[in-house]
């Protein structure tokens, strides 16, 4: 599937010979979640409080796990910078960032309920 993501703008999810799903990897993507997930790593968490991150727009939820904390926002909703402002405000440094979305082998089998070697 990763090389599909690489060289196809447009795919389709066949499911026992039958188109079920159709589009760009984004758009796949869509079908299956409507947040994004981004995950940022910091220096420390002391000083952080999820109940503050989680009244940032878009933020629907945020969990802490050790040095990094993970946030779930509304897809339609570009909150990065207000993130990072968050933690630069809070004079937390801020070690990596990644976005986390859900690639195409999640949308096959979400949708099939089957994984790519049935």
């Amino acid at each position: 599937m990763e090389e599909v993501e690489e060289i196809c703008s447009r795919i389709a999810i066949i499911d026992h010979g039958k188109v079920i799903a159709e589009g760009s990897k984004e758009q796949l993507t869509s079908i299956i979640t409507d947040t994004k997930d981004v995950v940022i790593d910091v220096s420390s968490v002391s000083g952080i409080s999820l109940d503050d991150i989680k009244e940032l727009p878009g933020v629907r939820a945020a969990q802490m796990e050790e040095n990094s904390i993970k946030i779930s926002s509304d897809t339609g909703v570009n909150n990065l910078n207000r993130l990072i402002r968050f933690f630069i405000d809070k004079g937390i440094e801020i070690r990596s960032l990644q976005e986390q979305a859900p690639n195409l082998e999640t949308v096959f089998l979400t949708l099939t309920g089957r994984s790519l070697r049935d």
